[in-house]
């Protein structure tokens, strides 16, 4: 078999038009493989070396673990909870309203008729 595939291999080598579709494949493949690396580093650069969208809640999840262990207290818990940028900024998790990046939260409940 691999007698069978070096056959054909030179025979391809042999039409100069073959040659040139290789050439071009071969360098469309370095490009692409250049390309990637190329990415790769400018990602890990940058700081950003995830692969794929980094959920926050992960991060607060984990952080909320290590507080309830006792390895992390609240003020500690707080400051990493401000610095985690949030996607859903009203997400409300089990902590308690201290904690909170504001400190306040508001009620607001609908005016109550009477007639």
């Amino acid at each position: 078999m691999l007698l069978s595939i070096r056959e054909f291999w030179n025979q391809a080598m042999a039409i100069r038009e073959a040659r040139w579709v290789i050439a071009a494949a071969g360098l469309l493949v370095s490009l692409l493989v250049g390309f990637y690396i190329f990415k790769l580093v400018r990602d890990m650069a940058l700081g950003n070396t995830s692969f794929g969208p980094v959920d926050s809640s992960e991060f607060l999840t984990d952080f909320q673990k290590l507080r309830n262990e006792g390895k992390l207290n609240d003020e500690e818990y707080a400051r990493l909870k401000q610095a985690i940028p949030t996607a859903h900024s009203g997400r409300e998790d089990s902590s308690s309203p201290e904690e909170s990046s504001s400190g306040t939260e508001a009620n607001f409940s609908p005016p109550s008729e009477s007639d």
